[in-house]
């Protein structure tokens, strides 16, 4: 009973929202393409550890330089890992709207598609 009286009310405020959407301008924005789609993924500043001076070096205990070490060797490896991984996934942006990459791929498929 009560869905017949709300049906209208229903109608009517899903028309307005339809039309509200059918109204409504959208930009229209074309994709970059070519060395343009390549973003630019700025990494930090690589850090650069001062050395310590033989001060410092008689106060650390002999157990703590080995932990040391281990740290910055992580610190540079991981900066390293991490400009490895950004070159990586630009090239592989830049692959895709390359064409004579593209002709490159496409050539090999069929070279292992027939074999």
């Amino acid at each position: 009973m009560w869905i017949k009286r709300w049906s209208p009310v229903i109608l009517i405020i899903l028309s307005s929202f339809i039309g509200g959407l059918g109204c409504s301008h959208q930009i229209a924005t074309l994709p970059q393409v070519g060395p343009r789609a390549i973003p630019d993924l700025p990494l930090p500043e690589r850090v650069e550890f001062t050395p310590f001076t033989v001060e410092e070096m008689t106060a650390i205990p002999l157990t703590a330089h080995g932990k040391i070490l281990k740290y910055i060797a992580g610190v540079n490896g991981n900066w390293d890992i991490a400009q490895a991984a950004v070159k990586g996934y630009r090239d592989y942006i830049g692959s895709l709207f390359d064409t004579e990459a593209q002709a490159k791929r496409a050539r090999g498929r069929q070279f292992f598609r027939w074999q």
